[in-house]
């Protein structure tokens, strides 16, 4: 409930995706549960776990379509 009030529509993974401030080094996978909720977190630590916002359509002009 947390995750989906704190991402939105945009949905939300529960493991992060790569990329997120890891190591070179592969460290075990902990996930939202492992951090959340054996623990408390913080919001930024739940934001980690959004998906990306997907980009907005950019409107076509009138003119491109003729």
């Amino acid at each position: 409930d947390a995750l989906q009030f704190v991402c939105g529509d945009r949905g939300f993974y529960f493991n992060k995706p790569t990329g997120y401030g890891s190591s070179s080094r592969r460290a075990p996978q902990t996930g939202i549960v492992d951090e959340c909720c054996f623990r408390s977190c913080d919001l930024r630590r739940l934001e980690m776990y959004c998906a990306p916002l997907k980009p907005a359509k950019a409107a076509r002009s009138v003119r491109a379509q003729r």
